[in-house]
């Protein structure tokens, strides 16, 4: 009955599932044991947290605590303690978190329950990151990111990965949080992940437009996905996250033509969940300046081909670039191919790299 959890989570339901639980653990429900309606609580608690609301996730958990006390059920306690954790980090309180959290995270060892072991340190190394302790919220998180590597738990993993992207930024470290997070898209993408797809994408599309200023318009084709994502879930996002997703659109915006900032997010409104994860991998990935290539006009490329390659970068399709240029498509195919000779590159992305390492 309650093995549904992971599915709807990963497929988004969360409105479903929500009152689905309300429904059965309600008065009119059937008759319940305490543990399963300890469990319908915790459950209903990770809904209402992916809907948004930690507040009400809080309250849920806590409801589940209370019942599961009679019960004596100290595994499921003990990961009903850590959900509760996670939320009390997310509704802003660190201090409540890391209270629970450390109880939580020693029970789950001792009893050798891995995953969630591995799941309450990656949240603890979220609270120490947000007490400003970094090395041993790193340190912590890189047990967790182990552990989560060996019980083979995908969707874990892409979380504790999000962590360690938060970490590397603060460490002025772009290259590593691109790592974690491509690596965290690619998990969502194996799994199908609907629910906490939206936020990576946002994530990945704020260290695109500061690693990357050329990707513009692929970096409006994701926020724009990201929206439609989340829409589709009826998940509400926090205000810090809304605020920054906002500030990069009027930045984007107001650097773009309206016209192309238009078509780039009409294209990211269309995409499937599968379409965006494929349209943030392609990006190139942040390189070192010391291994910068020489300049265009050192590789032989004509204006226009230099005119086509920036265009490229900036991840435009043939029939945009055409219409940017007021040339052909077939003429622009012609650029585009002999731009990838000149540059000995194999694919739009290398070229998009080799762009990169031109300034």
């Amino acid at each position: 009955m309650l093995g549904c959890r992971l599915p709807w989570l990963v497929q988004g339901r969360l409105r479903e599932g929500l009152e689905w639980c309300d429904e059965l653990a309600g008065e009119g429900g059937p008759a319940l044991p305490d543990a399963v309606r300890a469990r319908l609580a915790d459950l209903s608690g990770a809904f209402a947290l992916a809907l948004g609301d930690p507040q009400e996730a809080v309250r849920r958990h806590r409801h589940a605590l209370a019942l599961g006390k009679g019960v004596g059920d100290r595994r499921q306690n003990a990961l009903v303690s850590a959900h509760l954790g996670a939320a009390l980090l997310e509704a802003g309180d660190p201090p409540g978190a890391r209270a629970v959290l450390v109880t939580a995270h020693n029970a789950l060892e001792a009893m050798g329950v891995t995953g969630g072991a591995a799941g309450a340190a990656a949240s603890l190394a979220g609270v120490l990151r947000a007490e400003g302790d970094r090395r041993r919220a790193q340190e912590l998180l890189d047990r967790a990111v182990e552990a989560l590597r060996r019980s083979r738990d995908g969707r874990g993993l892409a979380g504790a990965l999000r962590r360690e992207a938060a970490l590397a930024l603060d460490g002025d470290e772009p290259a590593r949080a691109d790592g974690a997070l491509r690596e965290a898209l690619r998990l969502y993408g194996s799994v199908g992940e609907r629910t906490e797809l939206p936020a990576l994408l946002e994530e990945f599309s704020l260290l695109l437009m500061r690693t990357a200023p050329a990707q513009r318009p692929r970096t409006v084709r994701l926020l724009a996905a990201a929206d439609t994502l989340r829409a589709a879930t009826g998940a509400a996002v926090q205000d810090e996250w809304r605020s920054a997703a906002e500030r990069a659109r009027t930045d984007l915006g107001a650097r773009l033509d309206w016209t192309d900032f238009a078509l780039a997010w009409a294209e990211g409104v269309r995409m499937t969940a599968s379409e965006a994860v494929a349209e943030a991998l392609s990006a190139p990935a942040p390189s070192r300046r010391a291994s910068a290539g020489p300049a265009p006009e050192d590789q032989s490329l004509t204006p226009r081909q230099v005119q086509v390659a920036l265009l490229v970068s900036e991840g435009m399709t043939n029939r945009q670039i055409a219409a940017r240029l007021d040339i052909s498509e077939w003429t622009v195919v012609n650029h585009v191919r002999q731009v990838m000779r000149r540059l000995g590159c194999s694919s739009r992305v290398q070229v998009a790299g080799a762009v990169g390492r031109w300034a």
